[in-house]
């Protein structure tokens, strides 16, 4: 992560609420995928990520970003947090 601030800070959504439920639900054997503060963790880096975003709706800034990271680093489940607060 560059050590730019980001522009704005987006709050949690329904859809936020319920993709923390999700990961934190325990399967039909017991298991669960993320521990409550390990889903939180996702969710505030997320907020993060998402902050160096254009804040809606300025349609009129473009800004472009890769993702990079080790193999199972969590980028895909960074950026399904991203959407669930875009």
């Amino acid at each position: 992560m560059n050590n730019k601030i980001p522009s704005w800070n987006p709050s949690t959504s329904v859809c936020t609420t319920k993709l923390i439920a999700e990961w934190t639900k325990p399967d039909s054997n017991g298991k669960v995928k993320l521990q409550t503060a390990e889903a939180q963790s996702i969710i505030q880096q997320s907020s993060t990520i998402l902050g160096y975003c254009v804040q809606p709706p300025d349609s009129t800034t473009v800004r472009t970003a890769l993702a990079v990271g080790c193999i199972q680093s969590g980028k895909t489940m960074s950026m399904i947090g991203v959407t669930s607060l875009a």
